[in-house]
């Protein structure tokens, strides 16, 4: 489940690397621990104004966040930028896979338009990311 904030950044987050904070590691723990017994295993303030709009303006829309920290290990990323930006790419693909079979239902396009790749550019970036993904898990 994502938790969406509305508040101050360090401190819904539960972050310690910031300017200013009021809280200590343990009350860090706690907060976040609580979090996770709640089934809550992401959160993210910066999509919340955007779903407000949307919403009020009578637009469908919809959030997709990546996760790329576990923050009941750390505040710091310490994942490969190979690998950060294979897992950015990820909701695009998911998007873009939604909007095609979308688009296919409603007849607006066909099978035949389609003439991407889904093979495995790079065999040891493939690894990497799945490695990497996994030990996430």
């Amino acid at each position: 489940m994502l938790l969406s904030l509305y508040g101050y950044y360090l401190k819904c987050q539960g972050r310690l690397d910031g300017a200013f904070c009021d809280f200590s590691e343990v009350d860090k723990m706690e907060y976040l621990q609580k979090l996770q017994r709640g089934s809550i295993v992401n959160i993210e303030m910066e999509s919340l104004a955007f779903a407000a709009l949307t919403h009020h303006a009578g637009i469908k829309s919809a959030v997709i966040c990546v996760a790329i920290i576990d923050r009941l290990k750390g505040d710091q990323i310490h994942t490969p930028k190979e690998v950060l930006d294979e897992w950015q790419i990820r909701p695009q693909t998911i998007v873009s896979r939604y909007i095609k079979r979308y688009l296919q239902m409603k007849g607006r396009i066909s099978l035949d338009d389609y003439s991407g790749s889904s093979c495995v550019k790079s065999p040891r970036r493939f690894k990497l990311v799945q490695q990497e993904s996994e030990s996430y898990d």
